[in-house]
């Protein structure tokens, strides 16, 4: 679904992608995450640079936290689209939420995908790093910054 996101509905001209993730290392911190975001600037060459910010432990407040406070929790849903009415009707202030209805062709198994291009474990620990930054002019440098 990312790939889909990247490469179809953010626009071509945006060249430089800002990504602000909570430290949760079995998501963002994820190796296939971030093989993937380096793959987008070495290989597609689709961004010029894309940074990843880890905040320091603690709650956020991040926007998607807000978002989800307004998703009715007690909702009796069981299935896909019901949780797509539940969404599209969660918001209309600012704008009502933007759901896209995935199927299957917009899921890429990046695991298996980037297995031959990259080594299989991350070769740095990523507990303490603060920010990650892949550049398209220094493709095999990545700047980790723990501070």
């Amino acid at each position: 679904m990312l790939h889909h996101y990247f490469t179809t509905i953010v626009p071509a001209k945006v060249k430089t992608l800002e990504l602000f993730c909570d430290s949760y290392a079995g998501q963002n911190k994820n190796w296939t995450v971030i093989r993937y975001l380096h793959y987008l600037t070495a290989h597609l060459q689709r961004f010029d640079e894309i940074k990843i910010s880890f905040p320091i432990r603690g709650h956020s407040y991040m926007e998607c936290d807000r978002d989800m406070a307004v998703i009715n929790q007690k909702a009796r849903v069981e299935v896909r689209d019901d949780w797509i009415r539940e969404f599209e009707a969660a918001r209309k202030n600012p704008s009502p939420f933007n759901v896209v209805r995935a199927n299957q062709s917009m899921f890429l198994g990046m695991a298996q995908h980037l297995k031959n291009l990259y080594r299989a474990a991350c070769q740095v620990p990523t507990r303490p790093i603060r920010d990650i930054v892949f550049a398209r002019q220094h493709p095999r440098l990545i700047r980790f910054r723990n501070k």
